[in-house]
């Protein structure tokens, strides 16, 4: 009985050597492939404010930003605002986590920055998630 499996194993085998099977694979492994899809930072609002303070006898720039993030607002890592007057930049600021989505900061206008009350400016909010993808605000 083993001589016939042996046998019919043998002229399988000889009827199947002519073929010739390919398996083709990559010599180096892809890297993965990351689906933001909607798992990115939203900047829903932002609001620049600039403001007499009588205790610094100065004008105060205030900047928010409220953000959120698919997997909630603990996901946002930075927020930050960069001024623009026409094609030249500014400054930039970096905004603080306040409360929730709520991001914010000020700053002397004198000492501080580089600023004046009165004059044209955007404003660009960029908020950043752990990572580093971003999303973008423009206020006029």
């Amino acid at each position: 009985m083993l001589v016939k499996y042996i046998i019919s194993s043998l002229v399988l085998l000889s009827t199947v050597t002519a073929c010739d099977i390919v398996v083709d694979s990559p010599r180096y492994p892809s890297p993965p492939i990351v689906d933001i899809g909607t798992n990115y930072p939203i900047l829903h609002d932002a609001m620049v404010n600039c403001r007499w303070d009588n205790y610094y006898q100065d004008y105060i720039w205030e900047f928010d930003a409220w953000t959120d993030h698919a997997f909630g607002p603990r996901e946002i890592a930075d927020v930050w605002v960069d001024v623009w007057q026409g094609p030249r930049l500014v400054s930039s600021f970096p905004l603080y986590h306040d409360n929730g989505s709520h991001w914010n900061s000020y700053w002397i206008e004198w000492s501080e920055t580089n600023l004046y009350c009165g004059d044209r400016y955007e404003f660009e909010f960029t908020a950043y998630d752990w990572h580093g993808v971003e999303d973008h605000l423009l206020v006029f």
